[in-house]
């Protein structure tokens, strides 16, 4: 993970591919890591995590995240959960079903029935007429 966070800049669903698994200039960057127990960790509470990089000049730059993105003291806003809900499903399934199942997820809490709801997000045609023919959730 490390790896990739330092060569790509992110950790996304997109790191975790067979392609990314073998990259090699992941490797080599994750070739170099050591790992070390967090004396300061919030776990099980929080997902905190610390890193250290230790630069070539000598140099060493430090970062610390007590609390992760997500939980409760640290929330995401709605843009930013709609941000990663849109970069998964992105690289699962087409446009026009990401844009039917965003739809979906956003009416999720209003009158709309469940049934309408799983129609929406079913991604399989045979899936689609099982929920039609009242054949799951009758």
């Amino acid at each position: 993970m490390v790896g990739a966070c330092l060569d790509r800049g992110q950790l996304t669903l997109a790191e975790f591919t067979e392609e990314s698994l073998t990259d090699t200039a992941i490797h080599a960057i994750a070739n170099r890591v050591e790992i070390a127990e967090d004396p300061e960790s919030r776990f099980p509470e929080a997902y905190s995590a610390a890193v250290e990089i230790a630069l070539r000049d000598g140099r060493k730059l430090a970062r610390r995240e007590a609390i992760n993105r997500g939980h409760s003291e640290r929330p995401l806003t709605h843009a930013e959960i709609e941000e990663k809900f849109l970069g998964n499903v992105r690289a699962v399934t087409d446009e026009s079903t990401l844009k039917r199942v965003r739809t979906a997820v956003l009416s999720l809490g209003t009158e709309r029935e469940i049934r309408e709801f799983a129609l929406d997000c079913a991604t399989s045609g045979q899936l689609a007429r099982m929920f039609r023919g009242g054949d799951v959730l009758a």
